[in-house]
């Protein structure tokens, strides 16, 4: 048989009430649960060897920046995302992205003979990957510093860390996409260029970046980022296919089949596709040795300006959680 006592349960109601309104608001935003959870939308854009502005020449030692960047080229970015915050200036995310990196020569913008860009425009390479990145950031929050302001709305925040990405650069031959790598067009991987040695297809990155996420209430935010990523280890150069200088074709008879020679032979040199008005070839052949990339000066880059989609997941912990809890009217059995 059920007894209720409406005397308990109004004194415990408002001693819940009068607690949780007295506390409320000296908790920090990000401690209505230490976790987030969202998702990342926005463009991409590469910048490496191929592709970019006029007024650079691929022998330019000067870092290029955003020369190198194609904007018809820019790709969308799709990410999820999972963060923890320790304390309130700092936070340790994982995420995931997916996207498409390209760049073209042919689209670099109409130049002459007299432009620095020329030998870049002729060459006449491309090439296309698709690009999943996984990666873990320290997302540090200066706010957090100041007690004053660990309960503010808008948060800015720095971003750095490590990532791997996994490509496989191709490029458009005769309607068919042809995979770069097993061609060694730059003699990675031949015992000629003991230097060059074979890499792998996962790319390491040092990622870093800069953001603000608005907040929504206590559990609700949004916000603006761009982090870019700067690729290492032997790769790091070649995720367009582009990195030193011509070899001699020869070798590619020594390493590959007769169907992937015939390839490497059309496809490590494609200026000769190029005519000039009359109907000529631009050029027959390179010579052996000729520069052919910016020769690892910059290694390839590729970098995200993204909209950001979060959520606060609750802590079941936390002193929120224990005060909607005590705020539940009891029952009496």
């Amino acid at each position: 048989m059920r007894t209720t006592v409406p005397s308990v349960r109004t004194f415990v109601f408002i001693c819940a009430f009068l607690l949780a309104t007295s506390n409320t608001y000296s908790q920090s935003i990000f401690f209505g649960g230490k976790n987030e959870i969202g998702l990342a939308l926005g463009p991409s854009f590469f910048l490496g060897d191929l592709g970019g502005h006029k007024g650079r020449d691929i022998s330019d030692t000067r870092p290029g920046g955003l020369k190198h960047l194609n904007l018809p080229l820019t790709k969308l970015s799709k990410g999820l995302f999972v963060a923890t915050y320790p304390n309130t200036w700092l936070g340790l995310r994982l995420g995931i992205n997916h996207t498409v990196l390209e760049g073209d020569d042919a689209l670099i913008p109409t130049v002459d003979q007299n432009d620095d860009a020329w030998f870049r425009k002729k060459r006449n390479l491309s090439f296309k990957t698709s690009a999943l990145e996984g990666h873990l950031l320290a997302e540090i929050l200066p706010l957090g510093f100041m007690e004053e302001f660990t309960e503010a709305s808008l948060q800015p925040y720095l971003l750095a860390g490590v990532g791997v990405t996994k490509v496989n650069p191709k490029t458009l031959y005769n309607g068919e996409w042809i995979e770069l790598k097993p061609l060694m067009l730059e003699g990675h991987g031949m015992e000629e260029f003991p230097e060059r040695k074979s890499y792998s297809n996962i790319v390491p990155s040092l990622n870093v970046g800069a953001g603000f996420k608005y907040y929504f209430g206590r559990n609700k935010f949004a916000g603006l980022e761009v982090l870019h990523r700067s690729s290492k280890g032997p790769g790091a150069d070649m995720i367009d296919g582009v990195s030193t200088n011509y070899i001699d074709p020869n070798l590619f008879d020594k390493y590959l089949s007769p169907k992937q020679a015939d390839l490497a032979n059309a496809l490590y040199f494609r200026e000769d596709e190029l005519k000039n008005q009359n109907g000529s070839v631009l050029r027959i052949r390179p010579q052996v040795g000729e520069q052919r990339g910016d020769g690892g000066k910059e290694k390839d880059s590729w970098f995200t300006g993204i909209i950001r989609f979060g959520w606060v997941m609750p802590d079941p912990n936390s002193l929120e959680s224990r005060q909607a809890k005590q705020m539940r009217c009891p029952t009496f059995y």
